[in-house]
């Protein structure tokens, strides 16, 4: 079973069988696959395999997904603010500063 939460996910889960489960699971493996292989279409369809000229690489990974960091640290902000982050005061300009 794959679960894909990538946005051009084709599919929220892929359950493979056969030789296409037993393709991503030798995905670590250097190998190539005869022209017209089903199972590696397939792949590719689903966006679990991704095709560079004769090569294929596999996208999925083994594992737990790592956490996704607190919305705070996101690179374009969040709506909530944690309380012990101090509230952004803009600088403050004299009248000197922009008569010019």
């Amino acid at each position: 079973m794959v679960r894909d939460t990538r946005p051009l996910a084709t599919a929220a889960v892929h359950r493979l069988r056969g030789r296409a489960r037993q393709i991503l699971l030798e995905a670590g493996t250097p190998m190539r696959y005869p022209e017209g292989d089903q199972a590696v279409a397939e792949l590719v369809s689903c966006r679990l395999l991704l095709k560079n000229g004769e090569r294929y690489l596999s996208l999925p990974t083994c594992g737990k997904p790592a956490p996704y960091p607190e919305n705070w640290l996101q690179p374009g902000g969040s709506l909530q603010r944690p309380e012990h982050i101090p509230r952004y005061q803009p600088p403050l300009f004299s009248r000197q500063a922009t008569a010019r």
